[in-house]
């Protein structure tokens, strides 16, 4: 604690008012200074960012377009897949519809096929009965009903299993 009480006696400053004013200028001539420095640093980190926040805003702009047309794809990709499912059930649907034809056709030839043996059996038939009516009318037509019998044997034995 000697030591403490035998240090050196304080400094004292002394400086007049236009000292002073000098001083306190010089500090605010620094302060302003410092400042105007740090305001044009300031304005060129600014100028030097600026490209970035316009290139920011294109990518941010082209980012948007880019959700929008995904968007728009998605959509016309659910409707492709739509019409692709609606044409498989129409393909599957043509081909019922042919086999159905041709189930049909199959089953119309057979029909027509015994109506034609039908109407050769009738045609017989009608012959046998002009016979038998000219027969019965006049005495005469024996020849006529004998080709009448004639037919109608071909008819029953042969003549229904004729395609004609």
């Amino acid at each position: 604690m000697i030591g403490l009480l035998n240090a050196a006696p304080p400094v004292v400053f002394t400086f007049t008012i236009k000292e002073l004013w000098t001083g306190v200028l010089g500090i605010c001539g620094g302060i302003t200074a410092v400042s105007a420095a740090i305001a044009v640093l300031i304005k060129l980190v600014n100028k030097a960012k600026e490209p970035d926040k316009k290139q920011n805003e294109k990518i941010e702009a082209h980012g948007k377009e880019l959700e929008e047309v995904n968007r728009k794809l998605k959509n016309d990709k659910d409707v492709l897949d739509l019409y692709r499912s609606k044409i498989l059930a129409l393909e599957e649907h043509q081909k019922e519809q042919d086999i159905l034809l041709e189930s049909h056709s199959s089953k119309i030839a057979g029909i027509e096929q015994r109506l034609s043996r039908s109407e050769h059996g009738s045609n017989a038939m009608m012959k046998a009965l002009l016979a038998l009516l000219s027969h019965g009318l006049d005495g005469n037509s024996i020849d006529q009903m004998r080709e009448a019998k004639t037919e109608i044997e071909d008819y029953l034995i042969k003549g229904q299993n004729l395609n004609e």
